[in-house]
């Protein structure tokens, strides 16, 4: 109670008489502390020292240490009693800035009784309730609070992680993370229309400015010719591997084609032709990759970034990387017509439920031809305008990215993470780190780094 009583009185008008800058008595008092430890012999000083849970040293660095120490504790005191005086006077406004029939609601709503109280006496009523009832330790707690949101919100990333890591707490949202992977993925048009863009084709030289065309001319064509000799004799290839393909028993054909993870099934010139098939994209697939083991590291990690791939360091699983990549794009190639046509069937479904009117209306809507009686007229005008107006690529591309947000939400948040990671990608969501750090000090108390990490930390600073 008696703080309280303190409290109550630190509601009247108070004038304080400083003949001194707190500065100045706060320096004469280190002075003086400091002679008075140094008269202190060195064991004595080193259990103060202890107590108040510092390390010890030489005497003079105690003296010095201990005295800084309770200067500060001096610091602390004075900046808590500012803190409670701005908390009072901010509580005594507030009232004073109600009305009077306000102050008799808010009486009422407090249990206070007085019909004929005066506004200075409901005021008076009012802040004693307020005390009684913890409200300024409550509102030195919000105080706090707020200085310590905001003292978390000016760290950056790592010194926030840093915490989290001390305390326990999972600073990751996965749902965040996976639409920034997501979002990233498809700026680097992983969900549009497979199309590989590494194809390398001999270029016909062309005639730079003020360069001679005859030169230019006598290049391309012998570029021509050289691509007209490599196809000569691919196709001569072709026809040796097809021939000895050929030649092969049934069961041979067949075993090759299991080795090669394929259905062997179906009539011998049927399966020569898909080993022929499986010959080429291996061929392919070589190339490729002596291409990409001729180019820089640089350009490979380029290329990777480009595409949102997992980056590495080594160039081996960079090639690697890519090649799975490009592997996969050709899949989805091969299947991409049947994904259109999967969707303009559904489109069709979707047609035939509706009236005459209904399909003229929508073709009209679309700048197209409504003339005429007939659905099925009116269904096909539609469906091409589907094919021609680029929308298949848009509901291919977005039922791509549901996908792939599916996929990653089956994740474990530790593989999800490491996908961030290697796309470089902001895992943290400062906000939301800020808010469960804010939580977790709430319940268990103020996080601290530990002391050679902040040390490290304010050495770079």
């Amino acid at each position: 109670m008696e703080r309280k009583s303190e409290v109550v009185d630190a509601f009247g008008e108070v004038e304080v008489g400083q003949t001194k800058d707190v500065a100045q008595v706060e320096q004469e008092m280190l002075a003086a502390r400091r002679k008075e430890l140094k008269s202190i012999p060195i064991d004595q000083l080193k259990r103060l020292l202890e107590a108040q849970g510092l390390d010890t040293g030489k005497k003079d660095e105690m003296t010095d240490r201990l005295a800084k120490h309770e200067a500060a504790g001096r610091e602390e005191a004075r900046a808590q009693q500012a803190r409670l005086r701005h908390v009072l006077v901010n509580k005594k406004e507030e009232l004073d800035g109600l009305s009077l029939p306000e102050l008799k609601d808010r009486c009422a709503e407090e249990g206070i009784k007085g019909a004929q109280l005066s506004k200075p006496a409901r005021i008076e009523a009012l802040l004693k309730h307020w005390q009684a009832e913890d409200g300024v330790d409550k509102a030195l707690a919000q105080m706090a609070h707020a200085a310590r949101e905001q003292e978390l919100t000016s760290l950056d990333a790592e010194a926030l992680q840093r915490l989290c890591d001390t305390a326990g707490v999972d600073p990751y949202v996965k749902e965040v993370m996976v639409d920034r992977i997501v979002k990233r993925e498809h700026a680097a048009g992983r969900f549009g229309r497979p199309v590989l863009d590494w194809q390398s084709r001999e270029t016909s030289a062309s005639a730079a400015v003020g360069g001679d065309m005859v030169e230019a001319l006598m290049a391309s064509e012998a570029n021509r010719k050289r691509e007209r000799e490599l196809k000569r004799q691919e196709e001569e290839a072709e026809e040796k591997k097809k021939a000895e393909l050929t030649a092969m028993s049934l069961q041979d054909l067949k075993k090759q084609l299991a080795a090669a993870g394929q259905q062997a099934s179906g009539k011998k010139e049927e399966l020569v032709e898909i080993l022929l098939q499986i010959g080429k994209q291996k061929e392919v697939a070589a190339k490729r990759k002596a291409e990409l083991k001729a180019m820089e590291a640089a350009e490979l990690k380029k290329y990777i970034q480009s595409k949102a791939l997992h980056n590495s360091e080594r160039k081996d699983e960079m090639i690697e990387t890519i090649l799975a990549y490009e592997a996969k794009v050709y899949e989805s190639a091969l299947t991409y017509s049947e994904k259109v046509e999967e969707i303009l069937a559904e489109r069709k479904a979707e047609w035939e439920g509706k009236s005459i009117a209904e399909l003229k209306e929508m073709c009209a809507s679309q700048g197209l031809a409504n003339s005429g009686a007939n659905k099925e007229v009116f269904r096909e005008r539609l469906l091409e305008a589907l094919k021609a107006g680029g929308e298949m690529d848009k509901v291919v591309a977005t039922r791509a990215r549901s996908a792939r947000a599916e996929q990653l939400q089956a994740q474990s948040k530790e593989e999800v993470l490491k996908v961030c990671e290697s796309l470089s990608l902001r895992s943290l969501v400062k906000s939301v780190v800020v808010e469960r750090l804010l939580a977790h000090e709430d319940e268990f108390g103020r996080i601290e780094e530990p002391k050679a990490k902040r040390a490290r930390t304010s050495k770079s600073k």
